[in-house]
């Protein structure tokens, strides 16, 4: 379906990001690999129907630009244990990123607004700077979750927009 170019293309894209930012490179291969054997373990011997929310603190983070776009791998995470969905209503937490499988929750200090120009131009690069601990629950669980939540007659404006797009003109 591609061609021998695009094959070549990604290759080199690949062995660029190994040899120009090994740091980052050994970050993301230890960040996958520790938190896919934590989402392993913490699965085997969670009880999913009382506490569907995994909690871990933030050890260590990095990436190689400021406004480099959220995920998780970013950061090294160590588990501390479980919680109730109601911990993702709390001020403080705030939705970081998704997957196909699992969305991605941070909180920072109570004091902390993310979405202030104070703190940085672009909340994932606050959340990202002030995280404390990151919140993972399944799609589904959420899904279910938010499904569940009582009617809300506030009205919300969601301006979604990619960092550095212009997007501050419509402010």
């Amino acid at each position: 379906m591609y061609g021998a170019g695009m094959y070549l293309r990604m290759l080199f894209s690949f062995l660029r990001v190994i040899f120009s930012e090994p740091r980052y490179f050994l970050h993301l291969c230890i960040s996958v690999v520790t938190l896919n054997i934590q989402h392993l373990f913490v699965g085997l011997f969670q009880n999913k129907k009382k506490h569907p929310v995994s909690v871990y603190s933030v050890f260590w983070r990095y990436h190689i630009v400021e406004i480099e776009p959220a995920h998780v791998y970013n950061f090294m995470l160590f588990y501390q244990g479980q919680s109730s969905l109601d911990k993702l209503l709390e001020r403080n937490v705030t939705l970081y990123c998704t997957d196909h499988r699992w969305v991605y929750f941070v909180e920072v200090e109570p004091n902390k607004n993310v979405y202030s120009s104070d703190l940085s131009p672009l909340a994932w690069v606050a959340q990202f700077s002030h995280a404390k601990k990151v919140y993972v629950v399944a799609l589904q669980d959420f899904i279910h979750f938010i499904d569940n939540l009582p009617a809300n007659d506030t009205r919300v404006l969601l301006l979604s927009h990619l960092g550095r797009c212009g997007s501050t003109m419509l402010t």
